[in-house]
């Protein structure tokens, strides 16, 4: 089977001449080899400002217009989430020069949590961007490991 990627975030790859979307993500030595071992079958993302534009996008309720970001968001919009969806995860772990070793992963699903205290309450966090964020996380439930470099 041959597996080529791109060196962007967004990177296209095939798999059996099969175009598929994928998301590249650093991720720390322990559960990277979890995964390889097939013992950690699940990725937890929080979702951040830096972030949110690779894994969700926002729709302004009214208009159907979408956003990569919140805080490109019309002020007071009411806007629905919409998890972007991948077919595979570059995991790539090590310093950040070289050749770093990584895993390419099927995606099989992907669900949103919504981050709440110890009352259930909704957490919210300030964005330093004049928008109140919504703290959510994204699982992402794991298949067959596609490709592996220099592991």
């Amino acid at each position: 089977m041959s597996l080529q990627i791109a060196s962007s975030n967004l990177a296209p790859a095939t798999k059996n001449n099969i175009i598929m979307k994928v998301l590249t993500l650093s991720i720390k030595r322990e559960p990277f080899d979890q995964i390889l071992a097939g013992a950690k079958k699940a990725e937890r993302r929080i979702l951040s400002p830096s972030s949110d534009g690779k894994m969700v996008e926002y729709v302004d309720a009214e208009t159907g217009n979408t956003y990569r970001h919140l805080h490109d968001t019309p002020e007071g919009a009411d806007v629905d989430i919409n998890v972007i969806r991948y077919d595979a995860l570059k995991l790539c772990t090590g310093a950040y020069k070289g050749q770093r070793p990584y895993i390419v992963v099927e995606v099989k699903d992907v669900e949103m949590q919504f981050l709440t205290d110890e009352n259930g309450d909704q957490i919210y966090y300030d964005g330093g961007d004049d928008h109140e964020y919504l703290a959510m996380a994204l699982v992402y439930n794991l298949g067959n490991i596609i490709d592996k470099f220099n592991v």
